[in-house]
């Protein structure tokens, strides 16, 4: 359980999910506007999200504790992305 913990929680800093998600403003702030379409679309939901799907349900399986672990930081990840995309300071 260690070793799936870990490794999810390299795919969530890679994913920019909340709890991890400290280098993604400043990524997409001074990257140019052709990189941060490329680092939207591809690094952080690519490489994050899709492969985090893939590796949980085809390698470790879906049990109740990972199944309650993604959606709470999906929860928590679409709630905090919402209060700042309205400014709001967390």
């Amino acid at each position: 359980m260690l070793a799936i913990a870990v490794f999810i929680g390299g795919l969530f800093i890679k994913g920019g999910l909340v709890p991890f998600h400290g280098w993604l403003p400043d990524a997409y702030t001074s990257a140019p506007a052709s990189v941060s379409v490329l680092l939207a679309g591809i690094v952080t939901k690519t490489t994050g999200i899709y492969t985090m799907i893939r590796i949980v349900s085809e390698i470790f399986g879906f049990n109740e504790t990972i199944k309650s672990v993604l959606l709470l930081v999906g929860i928590v990840s679409i709630y905090v992305g919402a209060l700042a995309a309205l400014g709001q300071k967390i």
